[in-house]
């Protein structure tokens, strides 16, 4: 008999990771439009202000790196990608939304990792490969 892969863990954490590539997807493409209305940023500020996350995504990967991920260490980085979101609708200028960015990439590289790895943990071994291909279809 096969062991199962969608179990009630891996449903709840592929959904979530689901949620979290589509904030990231739905703000990337509208950050820069955003940018550009309510600040009235030059084209390389735009660049810098969508490019920023990126770069906090790789800091919050390699940080989570060396830690033992927890179940505990998920819902607290949840909690700050929330937190980070909330911060989008506090305006101030352009420098602002810059460390918004930044710290926004940074929840979201280390919860994604985060997810990735307790999804591993929870599915039946011998479906390994086909379980992380299965959560890796909630991020297209």
């Amino acid at each position: 008999m096969k062991s199962k892969i969608w179990t009630k863990d891996f449903i709840i954490y592929s959904s979530i990771n689901f949620l979290l590539i589509l904030v990231y997807f739905l703000l990337n493409s509208t950050i820069t439009t955003y940018a550009q209305i309510e600040y009235n940023t030059s084209s390389k500020m735009m660049g810098l202000i969508a490019g920023i996350f990126i770069v906090g995504a790789l800091i919050g990967r390699l940080l989570i790196g060396f830690l033992k991920i927890t179940k505990k260490m998920f819902i607290m980085n949840i909690l700050f990608f929330t937190l980070t979101i909330i911060l989008y609708f506090i305006k101030l200028d352009e420098a602002f939304l810059i460390i918004v960015r930044f710290l926004n990439g940074i929840s979201i590289g280390i919860t994604t990792t985060i997810v990735g790895t307790i999804v591993a943990l929870v599915i039946p071994e011998h479906r390994k490969g086909e379980g992380l291909v299965t959560l890796q279809l909630a991020q297209l």
